[in-house]
């Protein structure tokens, strides 16, 4: 499934998905996504990004060894770099992508959020300073996703 042919989640017992929602002391930096009528994504679903990039990093989700194998695929497209969490990847740093590539399958959450509505989290960031690489979150200047996959679904 392309990300552009996804739903966003809304608002479930673990927060929201939109692009800016509350996450305590910060805010939600990407937007998450879910099956196409906005329930839960199912598990397994062949994730498609629908744009021609570099894979220019695979990487953990999260430092807890029980969320290990929650994993995210960072992607250089011509002018942004783009990452997709929560996904079991199909793909290796230095593949060469196009719209139609599998980057991975969609993992649970469930088994660690209750109640959460099964989705992946696709987030668009520039670097503020091409100096200091592309692997550095203080690094980022994030972008509203929506801009990105709103050119998608009208291209």
């Amino acid at each position: 499934m392309y990300l552009s042919e996804m739903g966003q989640r809304g608002c479930d017992s673990q927060g929201c998905g939109y692009y800016g929602a509350s996450r305590g002391s910060r805010k939600h930096v990407g937007v998450d996504l879910t099956a196409s009528d906005n329930t839960s994504l199912p598990v397994g679903t062949n994730v498609q990004c629908g744009f021609s990039g570099e894979v220019v990093k695979v990487g953990l989700a999260y430092s807890q060894p029980e969320k290990q194998h929650l994993r995210y695929v960072a992607i250089k497209l011509e002018k942004y770099y783009v990452r997709v969490f929560y996904i079991e990847p199909k793909v290796s740093v230095g593949d060469i992508i196009t719209a139609d590539t599998v980057i991975g399958k969609s993992l649970c959450l469930g088994d660690f959020y209750k109640n959460i509505t099964e989705h992946v989290h696709f987030e668009v960031y520039t670097l503020k300073d091409h100096s200091k690489g592309v692997h550095n979150r203080r690094n980022f200047q994030y972008t509203n996703p929506n801009v990105v996959l709103e050119i998608l679904r009208n291209s």
